[in-house]
């Protein structure tokens, strides 16, 4: 029998939503854990939204860590999940407690079907590109700033101007060339 061990995942994170009520998915988690000798970890952070029954690490122990993700959200918490494994990418399953679920697609209810299948062998893994972003002018107007992208892959950087509507976290950036 094909196993996740035989993938190389033996240590799964778990990354869940701040205020969802994600305790059943642990509790899935868990008993698939004890039963396949996989081991769970979460970060200090999500530790008291987990529960107990998880092993707590560091952030740093976790991003270098861990051989998967499971992330117990919405889109945001999936992208959270992504940026902790980004220098060391490994895949993450996404279980949607958010709204939309444009990344996230299993269903609480389906985890435990799903966990055993990825067990099993039987999943493919969707490549995401990333962009990296950094502010390299500030603009005249207070609420507009000059940005350079640039994204994976052989195409040069590309600069443009945007407006700022919000300083706070995002699930995503919308960028709009003349």
């Amino acid at each position: 029998m094909i196993s996740m061990a035989d993938f190389g995942i033996t240590r799964v994170g778990v990354v869940a939503h701040p205020r969802k009520p994600v305790r059943d998915s642990v509790d899935v988690l868990v008993s698939f854990a004890e039963r396949h000798g996989v081991e769970l970890v979460v970060r200090e952070t999500d530790a008291a939204q987990v529960g107990a029954g998880v092993a707590v690490v560091s952030d740093e122990g976790f991003a270098a860590g861990v051989d998967a993700v499971v992330s117990l959200g919405g889109d945001g918490t999936m992208l959270g999940a992504m940026r902790l494994a980004v220098e060391r990418p490994v895949p993450v399953l996404g279980v949607n407690y958010g709204n939309v679920g444009f990344l996230v697609e299993i269903a609480p209810a389906e985890l435990a079907g799903a966990i055993e299948r990825v067990h099993a062998g039987d999943f493919e893994v969707e490549p995401h590109s990333r962009t990296a972003a950094s502010r390299w002018k500030r603009a005249t107007r207070p609420r507009s700033r000059s940005t350079t992208s640039s994204s994976a892959g052989p195409s040069p950087a590309r600069r443009w101007r945007s407006t700022c509507w919000s300083t706070g976290r995002s699930s995503g950036t919308t960028a709009v060339t003349p």
